[in-house]
């Protein structure tokens, strides 16, 4: 595998510069397909979080949140790909060399682990699969999604994934065909739509991408993104491991589940995650959010009665929620009771004050 091309000023891949667009409505989206939103996020806190989830609704949630990333992930792929995909590489006219390679260049772009490739079957048939070895993935939870969404592109049947830990921090994932009922389709990615906002990000002279892309280090060849200032690991995430799969695991499990995701992500954050400075610096924070693909910072207040914000073009809307009020106890020293909506518009209305 060829190391990728980078910006001699900010150190960023080109690829990453190229593919994606950040936006002054605090959006990141797709070059290739504008109506495409991703996130550039923390992904320590993923595996946890679902793990919080799991214990506070007393039931195991890995094998739907698999399945959900899977649906998300297969209807981001066909939304970026050209319609006639399937038959060029069922025709022979991308080899399967090319097909492997891509797939991990991608994968160790976007900060999704070393993945070392094993064996891939690809005839059209039952017996297709592909075995890939995955050192350090970003979410063992999220993982298994991607890699049966990434047979399925190239596929009329379903696929399923087994995972084994071969050594610390190593998985095997094997893609096979399933022969399960596919659940009901219910997973949408809602297409973005652009509203001018004023969350202009510092551009690097050179590459023309975020400037503040600096602070992170692309580890390509472990495929691993570090921000060098948290000492935090960072992925690229499309849309469908964000808001989408929580509405999935709400329709699923319950009303349980957003408060389950707002009281995880708040004690991640108090563990030290983020700092309650953000809060006292308006203009950092909208950068921070803006550089995550987070939304638009148009409002805040801060003080130890209320802790209110206005968030256009919102995304991660239940972890950011939880993300504030973990700040303010931070902060603050109180127990915090939050309420919020959001809006048709997309914008997230936040208030946070003390808990009586």
């Amino acid at each position: 595998m060829q190391a990728l091309e980078t910006c001699p000023e900010c150190g960023v891949p080109r690829r990453i510069t190229g593919q994606y667009l950040w936006l002054n409505s605090g959006a990141v989206v797709m070059r290739s397909n504008p109506g495409m939103r991703v996130g550039f996020l923390e992904s320590e806190n993923l595996d946890p979080l679902y793990r919080g989830i799991s214990e506070a609704i007393g039931l195991p949630i890995d094998r739907l949140v698999r399945d959900v990333m899977r649906k998300g992930t297969l209807e981001y792929a066909r939304s970026v790909l050209p319609p006639d995909f399937k038959d060029i590489v069922r025709s022979g006219q991308v080899s399967l060399e090319t097909i492997t390679e891509n797939m991990t260049i991608n994968s160790h772009m976007n900060g999704f682990g070393k993945m070392e490739h094993v064996e891939l079957v690809l005839e059209g048939g039952e017996d297709d699969r592909y075995i890939v070895r995955v050192t350090d993935p970003f979410s063992v939870y999220l993982y298994p999604g991607v890699h049966a969404a990434s047979m399925e592109i190239f596929s009329d049947y379903r696929f399923e994934v087994d995972v084994r830990e071969i050594s610390p921090g190593t998985y095997e994932m094997k893609a096979y065909v399933s022969h399960k009922a596919e659940s009901e389709e219910r997973l949408q990615l809602k297409e973005y739509r652009h509203r001018e906002g004023d969350a202009e990000l510092e551009k690097c002279p050179t590459c023309g991408g975020p400037a503040a892309l600096a602070d992170f280090c692309w580890r390509f060849d472990q495929g691993v993104i570090f921000n060098d200032i948290t000492g935090k690991r960072m992925v690229m995430l499309g849309p469908e491991a964000q808001d989408p799969l929580f509405q999935e695991l709400e329709y699923e499990l319950g009303e349980v589940i957003p408060s389950a995701v707002i009281e995880t992500q708040k004690r991640f954050t108090k563990s030290g995650f983020h700092s309650s400075d953000l809060l006292k610096d308006p203009d950092a924070f909208r950068v921070q959010l803006a550089l995550r693909g987070l939304g638009n910072l148009r409002e805040m207040r801060s003080g130890p009665d209320k802790v209110s914000v206005r968030i256009d073009n919102a995304a991660n809307v239940l972890m950011t929620v939880g993300m504030m009020e973990g700040l303010y106890e931070m902060e603050y020293g109180k127990d915090a009771a939050g309420s919020w909506e959001l809006t048709e518009e997309g914008d997230l209305l936040l208030e946070v004050i003390p808990r009586i």
